[in-house]
């Protein structure tokens, strides 16, 4: 054996060691290291997509034509996982009047439309996160009707309250 084989043995035999007398810190070392490595190969991902964008949504647009009943697919689950969310949070009917024969013909009323980032409606065929499900908790279920009763109330749909008054019947 070499000397150098000799050193590496030795001190990966101390750092077993260490490691078995100090396993909170050795833990918190080893996930910062893997944190660090997580950030950086983020950043390589992200700088290679930028180098290399047109061709990676080329190969991705092929790709989808490629594999219809794949994307099909994906999209169904996608609408699976959205849908199975809904039921559980009781927003799979009209929170007013209860109406529930169509889900596509509920909308999804933010009652507080400064908290508003994004439409329900936009994400439906994207995949469930945290974010959006939290933007989901900011809305009520509404039909239709009960929703547009609700936006003629409070001023339309952009609408000024002159207009509407010249809209409505007398």
């Amino acid at each position: 054996m070499t000397r150098e084989e000799e050193l590496r043995v030795r001190k990966s035999a101390y750092q077993r060691k260490w490691v078995k007398n100090n396993p909170a810190r050795a833990k918190a070392i080893a996930k910062k290291s893997a944190d660090k490595r997580k950030g950086l190969a983020a950043v390589c991902r992200r700088k290679h997509y930028l180098n290399h964008r047109e061709e990676i949504l080329k190969r991705s647009r092929q790709d989808k034509a490629d594999n219809p009943e794949r994307e099909e697919k994906r999209r169904q689950k996608k609408y699976a996982a959205w849908m199975e969310i809904i039921r559980l949070a009781g927003k799979d009917r009209c929170s007013l009047c209860g109406y529930n024969k169509c889900f596509w013909a509920i909308d999804f009323h933010h009652r507080e439309p400064s908290e508003k980032l994004f439409a329900i409606c936009s994400i439906l065929h994207l995949s469930v996160t945290e974010a959006r499900v939290l933007e989901l908790g900011k809305c009520d279920a509404l039909c239709r009707n009960c929703h547009y009763e609700i936006h003629y109330k409070n001023g339309g749909f952009g609408r000024s309250k002159s207009n509407q008054r010249a809209l409505s019947p007398q």
